[in-house]
């Protein structure tokens, strides 16, 4: 009987951060719509992965440097409890990045309309989320979706700094 209680309960824990992750897609679209218009044109898929992934190697060293010094420990904890959160978002990022390119080369065109959109997440989310349980690759998968997410807001923030918006 417990073991269907601690199945159940991660079955709820799976749907719950599916729906979460859905929500702040939603989120994201709906309150920066010229935003990730551009984020998807972008481009250089693989080189923005790399940007985010040598970013997210970084961060992750600087907080352990951070919590092995006394002084930086109290840096250290909150940056570390941030952390989740910014893995999140820069899934959901990833998610939209990915399934947008994807939906780019299938149809041949992006959607520009917020339905259309959110038809792409929604796809893109539910396919990768499956992707994501194959065994090594899933998990190669995510790491790359996240990296891609980091790899996007950075080449996103410095293309606005050279427009100088």
């Amino acid at each position: 009987m417990f073991k269907w209680v601690g199945l159940l309960g991660f079955i709820a824990v799976l749907i719950m951060s599916w729906f979460s992750a859905f929500a702040l897609g939603l989120l994201i679209l709906l309150t920066l719509p010229k935003h990730t218009k551009r984020w998807v044109n972008l481009g250089r898929p693989l080189y923005t992965g790399l940007i985010g992934f040598a970013a997210l190697a970084a961060f992750s060293l600087s907080i352990f440097v951070l919590a092995i010094t006394g002084i930086g420990l109290l840096v250290a904890v909150p940056l570390a409890l941030v952390f989740p959160l910014g893995t999140m978002i820069a899934y959901v990022l990833g998610v939209l990045v990915l399934a947008n390119l994807a939906w780019l080369r299938i149809s041949g065109s992006s959607p520009t309309r917020f339905w259309p959109r959110l038809g792409v997440f929604t796809l893109g989310l539910v396919l990768f989320s499956i992707l994501g349980w194959v065994p090594v690759l899933g998990a190669l998968f995510s790491i790359y979706v996240i990296s891609l997410g980091v790899g996007t807001a950075i080449r996103s923030l410095r293309a606005s700094e050279k427009r100088g918006v």
